[in-house]
């Protein structure tokens, strides 16, 4: 119930290592012409990683496989990035659950940016049940 002197000393000493190594600077990797971003994971883990990418990277090309039937929806992704031309493009994502959404939501965006690729996943085992969908634009 009461902590000994002792045992009070050694948690200060504790987190006075805790809040140096917090005070460290962080080391940030500047990634420089083409790489592969590979993300696993649902639709909106996907959305995620992509909205992290920095401005002037962009997807040429996805490619994604189920990594096993038993686990519903999950995939693994391959987007092919590279650095654009034009160092303001940044990706667009329009997430729309089945295609009415989702033509209503590219409606505007389409003629504008262009189409990079549209991921899609069930939204159960069902066969009937609507898939989520998104779309990566660039622009």
């Amino acid at each position: 119930m009461y902590k000994k002197k002792e045992e009070i000393k050694k948690d200060d000493e504790i987190g006075d290592v805790v809040a140096q190594k917090e005070d460290s600077p962080i080391k940030t990797e500047i990634i420089t012409g083409n790489y592969i971003l590979r993300v696993e994971g649902l639709v909106n883990q996907i959305q995620k990683e992509l909205e992290k990418v920095p401005s002037g990277d962009i997807p040429v090309k996805v490619l994604h496989e189920a990594a096993d039937i038993r686990s519903f929806g999950k995939r693994s992704y391959l987007f092919f990035m590279e650095k654009s031309k034009n160092s303001n493009e940044k990706i667009l994502l329009v997430d729309a659950v089945g295609l009415e959404e989702l033509s209503r939501k590219v409606k505007d965006i389409y003629g504008k940016y262009r189409l990079i690729d549209v991921v899609s996943q069930s939204m159960n085992k069902r066969p009937q049940s609507k898939k989520i969908y998104l779309a990566i634009f660039v622009g």
